[in-house]
């Protein structure tokens, strides 16, 4: 399998990496810092729009990818040829994600 943490395990994994206290982090969400604890350690169920606050504090967004798609997305990602980065892109784009200013 090629991605195996908990959407838990990458947002506290990415907190920590940017230096964030839970507190700090739980300011742009609705949650308590004693929630976001809960949620970091799969104790506590939370709504899409606060996950999406909690990315957002972070930097990050909530990508939705089908199973299917995610060896090859892998695989694309650590390509480095252009022709696989173009693909990645396109892939990327026909869900919706797109890196072109609005």
């Amino acid at each position: 399998m090629l991605y195996t943490k908990t959407v838990n395990q990458i947002l506290k994994q990415a907190r920590q990496k940017k230096g964030l206290s839970q507190a700090e982090v739980s300011q742009y969400s609705s949650l308590t810092q004693n929630d976001l604890s809960k949620f970091e350690n799969n104790k506590k169920d939370i709504r899409l729009s606060t996950l999406e606050r909690i990315a957002a504090a972070l930097d990050m967004v909530i990508l939705p990818i089908p199973k299917d798609k995610m060896s090859l997305i892998g695989s694309l990602l650590s390509s480095q040829d252009k022709e696989s980065i173009e693909k990645t892109r396109t892939l990327l784009d026909d869900y919706g994600v797109s890196d072109d200013e609005d």
